[in-house]
């Protein structure tokens, strides 16, 4: 608000200076402004008088609230908005309801001067309160923008060199890297001979477990199966590996196994608890067990029961020949006693 300050208290002085020399010139006849008055609307107001001196301008610069001006107390009663009102007027009265955290700003006068601060108001606040005392001028400004490029071109020194050093080095920096001296112990001409002779280097590569000694370890391996195959052959005959290993694979299916003694047992009567039917033997070869009664047995080990065991019909044979079970096996029924007949290989 400071320029707008001084802009109000110039012009005050200046027309202390016209009245005194001009007595009699009617005041209600120059143009004239008020300074900004503020009004809290937080207070209610009816007819509030707030000005007593003719006038044809009304600037709102600021309205948060609701307010409303008349002319004269009998008059018409005007609602204010943000902007000018052009009215002749003798006097101002102000009425609003209480409104917290409300205001109003008015700027009262009368003839061009009003219309000068309302037409300018943005542009004197964007540059109120600035402090011009320590700042660049806006001609010194421009200038040193018009002259930029040619600063930057010519600055003579900027971290130990200029501009054109630095362009220098940047136009040349592929021939100072082709050239470099030094660079952890070496050059790049000569990484770029090391690199070509990569290939060279590997293959010839003197120590221990070298690319040569893979190469001979796998050509030695060539020789070793082929001499398994010639081996192999001179045994079973004219075959191939995969001949071998079918052979192989097929062995386990081929072995029978063969039992020494055929025994019948004992029958035995199984009952509703767990009934041992086939002790452990580990000598046995196979084993055959039939249902010799009406109902049906269920098979298990010692915890079987009625509700986990396999079910065995009645005139059915279990067997295991072909993947004998050596462990003990036993039975239970829901009622009564079933028999079962018993044949075990060993």
């Amino acid at each position: 608000m400071s320029g707008e300050r001084e802009l109000i208290t110039r012009f005050a002085q200046e027309l202390i200076f016209y009245l005194k020399s001009r007595p009699d010139v009617d005041l209600e006849s120059i143009d004239h402004v008020t300074p900004e008055m503020d009004f809290d609307l937080g207070t209610a107001r009816v007819d509030k008088k707030i000005h007593d001196r003719s006038g044809d301008k009304i600037f709102i610069p600021e309205m948060t609230g609701v307010a409303y001006i008349r002319t004269r107390l009998t008059g018409a009663k005007y609602k204010l908005r943000v902007g000018n009102i052009s009215l002749p007027f003798k006097e101002l009265y102000l009425t609003n309801t209480a409104q917290a955290g409300k205001s109003l700003k008015l700027i009262i006068g009368y003839g061009a001067f009003v219309d000068f601060v309302s037409s300018n108001w943005g542009v004197l606040n964007t540059i109120s309160g600035k402090d011009f005392a320590t700042q660049a001028t806006l001609a010194s400004i421009k200038a040193k923008t018009d002259n930029l490029d040619v600063a930057l071109s010519t600055k003579a020194k900027e971290a130990g060199g200029n501009l054109a050093l630095i362009k220098a080095k940047t136009d040349n920096l592929d021939v100072a890297l082709s050239t470099k001296a030094k660079e952890a112990g070496g050059n790049l001409a000569l990484i770029k001979a090391k690199t070509d002779n990569l290939d060279v280097a590997l293959s010839t590569k003197a120590s221990e477990n070298t690319l040569v000694i893979v190469k001979n370890t796998v050509a030695k391996l060539d020789i070793f199966l082929s001499e398994l195959r010639d081996a192999i052959t001179g045994v079973v005959g004219a075959k191939t590996l995969l001949d071998v290993v079918n052979v192989i694979e097929e062995l386990a299916e081929k072995i029978e196994i063969q039992a020494s003694s055929f025994n019948q047992k004992v029958a035995v009567n199984v009952g509703t608890s767990t009934t041992l039917i086939l002790a452990l033997n580990t000598n046995r070869k196979g084993f055959y067990i039939r249902n010799n009664g009406d109902n049906i047995i269920y098979l298990g080990n010692a915890t079987v029961g009625t509700g986990n065991g396999l079910p065995f019909f009645p005139g059915n044979i279990f067997s295991e020949e072909d993947l004998p079970v050596t462990a003990a096996i036993y039975g239970v029924v829901v009622a009564a006693t079933e028999e079962v007949r018993i044949v075990e290989e060993t």
